[in-house]
């Protein structure tokens, strides 16, 4: 694995669009609920195998699970998706074209998420983050239905997930 001087923070609003790109790139263009659970998974298991964050943010605990309330408000207005695939210049992206400049590991990270979550329906998804102890255990106070703000913090998503690789 890569030095800790090696690991950088990615902006998450970059690397939301380089999925979108990438994902329309494979034909499969990605829903913006979809965009939401494979940031989550991006980060849990950078914090997981690498012990670094791959961003700085941190997702809130909502009703359908983890949300980054900035990619929210960017992605989830009619048409936020396709205007960004129209509007960028490069047109397409493949995870051999380091447009994000990260380091080979975190560039691995990213790939096996893609491998195994993108191909899962939203409701999977969402059922699978909604069975997870970092999104139940910060919305332990907040009613079931209930709006959340409550950040789901980066320690709690690093000790589940680490914990999940000794399982494994």
């Amino acid at each position: 694995m890569s030095s800790v001087m090696d690991k950088k923070l990615v902006d998450i609003e970059k690397l939301a669009s380089w999925l979108v790109l990438y994902f329309n790139h494979l034909g499969t263009p990605i829903s913006p609920f979809r965009l939401q659970k494979i940031l989550y998974y991006c980060q849990a298991w950078s914090l997981a195998f690498l012990d670094h964050p791959l961003f700085r943010d941190e997702p809130e605990a909502w009703v359908r699970g983890p949300i980054y309330k900035k990619i929210y408000n960017i992605y989830n207005v009619k048409g936020a998706i396709w205007d960004q695939i129209k509007n960028n210049n490069v047109g397409y992206v493949t995870l051999n074209e380091n447009k994000l400049d990260l380091n080979k590991d975190q560039l691995e990270v990213i790939e096996e998420v893609i491998k195994k979550y993108s191909a899962l329906p939203d409701i999977q998804l969402a059922l699978i983050t909604n069975n997870e102890l970092p999104w139940n255990e910060t919305r332990k106070d907040c009613e079931p239905f209930g709006m959340c703000d409550d950040k789901i913090k980066h320690k709690l998503m690093s000790d589940y997930y680490k914990s999940r690789l000794v399982e494994k």
